[in-house]
């Protein structure tokens, strides 16, 4: 029985250390848009946290589907959101390195990581964030938000922290530089 062929290495971006060597396990699927906004927020897995985000930035939601402009020249601004379990970074990471790959279009602007649990990550997904940040031009980690898991769809404006406005004026800083 002849042997595979090894999955095809994808060479990464300077700014991405993280995905050195390492290669796409799934392709994300396509969903194509018109006339829709120019920043946009995919989850890299189910339940990432897309709509939440969405809703706070003011952007479309992808849900898991990646947007891609029925006008070609037309270019989106992509922000990447999991949860910071291990399947969750590892998918994000999948994701970030299709792209880099050339594989999807858009502009990567960056990774928005949401606690999957209150309290500290363990050593282990401290590690895999790291490693999956790399992947990314920007990063940042969203604490668990207890008050979230209540919400009703669309309500999560209603009691957030100053934390919250500080980390989505953070993503909205990212995609300002992007499209001017």
């Amino acid at each position: 029985m002849p042997i595979p062929p090894p999955p095809a290495v994808v060479a990464a971006r300077p700014w991405a250390p993280g995905v050195d060597g390492l290669t796409v396990r799934r392709h994300i699927r396509r969903s194509t848009v018109d006339g829709a906004p120019l920043l946009w927020i995919v989850g890299a897995h189910g339940g990432a946290g897309t709509s939440t985000w969405a809703h706070l930035l003011g952007a479309g939601d992808a849900g898991a589907a990646w947007p891609q402009h029925v006008n070609p020249t037309r270019l989106l601004s992509i922000v990447v959101c999991c949860r910071s379990t291990a399947a969750g970074l590892r998918a994000a990471q999948d994701v970030a390195i299709e792209w880099a790959s050339g594989a999807l279009p858009g502009q990567l602007v960056g990774l928005v990581v949401g606690a999957d649990a209150p309290g500290r990550l363990p050593r282990e997904l401290r590690d895999q964030l790291q490693i999956t940040s790399g992947a990314f031009p920007h990063c940042v980690f969203v604490p668990w938000q207890a008050h979230w898991r209540f919400a009703k769809e669309n309500d999560v404006n209603a009691d957030h922290s100053r934390r919250i406005n500080k980390i989505a004026a953070t993503v909205a800083a990212w995609t300002e530089r992007i499209l001017g």
